[in-house]
């Protein structure tokens, strides 16, 4: 639901990251390919659809299985034609939280931050 646009930032930044905009095998995907693409490549996944994917995160953890996280926004927070401040806030996050397993099981709030 974001725009590659953030995804190439980010990799300019030196993330690894993806978007789903970019990829063919998920475009149209629903979210349960989407959240269990994000698992077998090991990536958090950033979403404001929290209503349904929570309960897939908590089904996962409560199944004893493991996922990289959930970054959760929303467009009040960050406005989809508004590029910039959301990287910002993901460099931000993905700096401190540099481990591949730092966001493991975790559902994070992404607020707007000050550039």
């Amino acid at each position: 639901m974001y725009s590659a646009r953030i995804a190439r930032s980010l990799r300019e930044r030196g993330h690894d990251a993806a978007a789903v905009a970019e990829r063919l095998d998920l475009r149209g995907a629903g979210d349960e390919e989407v959240f269990s693409a994000a698992i077998r490549e090991r990536r958090a996944l950033v979403t404001d659809n929290i209503a349904d994917l929570r309960p897939t995160a908590d089904r996962h953890v409560t199944g004893g299985r493991h996922h990289y996280g959930l970054i959760v926004t929303t467009h009040r927070a960050f406005p989809r034609q508004l590029v910039g401040p959301i990287v910002v806030a993901l460099d931000r996050l993905m700096r401190a939280r540099s481990a591949d397993d730092a966001l493991a099981n975790q559902i994070v709030w992404l607020g707007r931050v000050a550039e």
